[in-house]
Order: structure tokens, then sequence, then C-alpha cells
């Protein structure tokens, strides 16, 4: 029988750390642990509002997340600050 290959289900660390740094100051050092740690809190975060907006495109009986899942979401796990945000991109994703 084949073995199933296993994919690694983190981005790339190095996405994360240029995104890491664009938020501190340059003169500003990151360890490896640090990286790590901020990879698997975004790799969590991501599954986190991914089950949910499941849940609501389950609801509606569809088979596909919608952005608009996406953002529901993140209002209704507590990530209110980010929702705003979110709702302005989302919109003007979809106005193109």
């Amino acid at each position: 029988m084949p073995e199933e290959k296993m994919t690694d289900p983190f981005l790339p660390i190095t996405n994360v750390v240029n995104v890491m740094k664009e938020c501190l100051p340059g003169n500003m050092k990151i360890t490896k642990e640090a990286k790590d740690l901020m990879l698997e809190c975004i790799t969590e975060l991501i599954c986190f509002v991914a089950f949910d907006a499941q849940k609501h495109s389950i609801t509606q009986r569809r088979k596909t997340i919608t952005g608009a899942d996406v953002v529901q979401s993140v209002q209704a796990l507590g990530f209110s600050r980010f929702h705003g945000f979110l709702t302005e991109y989302h919109h003007a994703l979809t106005k193109k």
C-alpha cells in the first residue's frame, strides 16, 4: 500500500518573518523561537477561523467558504478589532 504523503500545513517561515519585520523597528531582532511560535499561532488562527467559517457555509447548505463567511467568523469569534478592516477589504475585493 502506498504511503500517504504528509503536507506541511504551515506558511513559509520567510513570509511570516517578513510580516513580523514590517511591524517592528529596524534594529529589532527576532529569535528562531519567536519565529516558530508566531508561525504556530498563525496556523492555529487560520484553522480556528476556517473551521467557524465552514460552520456558516454548512448552515446555508453550501460546500464553499466565502469571504463573507470569514468576515462573519472573525466577528463571531471575538476578533471585533479586525471586523471593520476585513469588512472594508472584503467589500473592495467583491467590487472588482
